[in-house]
């Protein structure tokens, strides 16, 4: 059988040590590469400069929302948290390349050298530029934790818990020029768990689209889609401190942070 050759974007983090997990699991894949971004926020911009910016637009306890499962796991080191994406690429002496910018020469050139059968967008800050999404010989595919057409954006957990749904998801989708746009290949359900933080359930509905992924490139023909057309599809950007304030429910507690780092991904 010949695999196909799956090459994980990712921006570090508990989603990517996942992400990585799960295509180390499946049988159809073989893991072509891992490219990482460095950015916080802005293309050229430093770390500490980008947190200020976020704490500014969105407030110091959103910022640390956020640090919880990317920097915090990245760096400081608990006992029994999974490895970082990084070391579990070294492990399994999977090709790794670090830029803030996909769409530059040298990530394009990178890219091509691994020859990529299909890119996998899980938990990845940067836009795909035409000429990025046409490297792979097959597709360039993304998880994103809502129901599209539905919570498009960079936080839809956040605005989940804002407009107080009961049911949240997961789409896997092809990526076009256009965030959170393009042909919807399966989708995922999954209900509100009231005494889960937001941090938890970011990090649930990953896992969930993690296993639609392994369900589809298993046999592309079984992956369903779910209904949701009734719905607005504006686009959610960073939310305000106000709105933080306002959510009613907590952003992140450390026993959610423990579980979910320290849970191994499992189909």
């Amino acid at each position: 059988m010949t695999k196909a050759r799956v090459l994980l974007c990712t921006s570090g983090g508990i989603c990517a040590t996942l992400s990585l997990q799960a295509l180390l699991a499946i049988d159809e894949v073989a893991v072509a590469g891992v490219f990482l971004s460095t950015r916080a926020r802005t293309k050229n911009g430093s770390f500490t400069g980008d947190v200020l910016r976020i704490i500014r637009t969105s407030g110091l306890s959103y910022a640390s929302y956020l640090a919880m499962g990317t920097t915090i796991f990245d760096c400081f080191r608990l006992p029994g948290t999974l490895p970082t994406v990084n070391k579990l690429a070294k492990l399994h002496k999977i090709p790794f390349f670090c830029s803030n910018d996909i769409n530059s020469t040298d990530s394009h050139t990178w890219l091509s050298k691994q020859f990529p059968d299909i890119l996998l967008s899980s938990f990845f800050n940067l836009k795909l530029s035409p000429a990025t999404i046409a490297i792979p010989s097959q597709t360039a595919i993304n998880l994103h934790p809502a129901l599209l057409p539905a919570y498009k954006g960079v936080d839809p957990v956040f605005y989940y818990f804002s407009n107080n749904e009961n049911i949240f998801g997961v789409s896997l989708h092809k990526i076009a020029e256009e965030f959170d746009t393009g042909e919807i290949i399966a989708q995922k359900s999954m209900s509100k768990n009231p005494d889960k933080s937001v941090f938890w359930h970011n990090i649930e509905l990953f896992r969930h689209g993690l296993e639609l992924f392994h369900a589809w490139i298993s046999s592309p023909s079984q992956a369903t889609n779910i209904e949701n057309t009734d719905i607005n599809d504006q686009y959610d950007s960073w939310p305000s401190p106000d709105q933080v304030k306002k959510l009613g429910h907590p952003l992140y507690s450390f026993s959610d942070f423990l579980e979910q780092s320290r849970r191994p991904f499992g189909l």
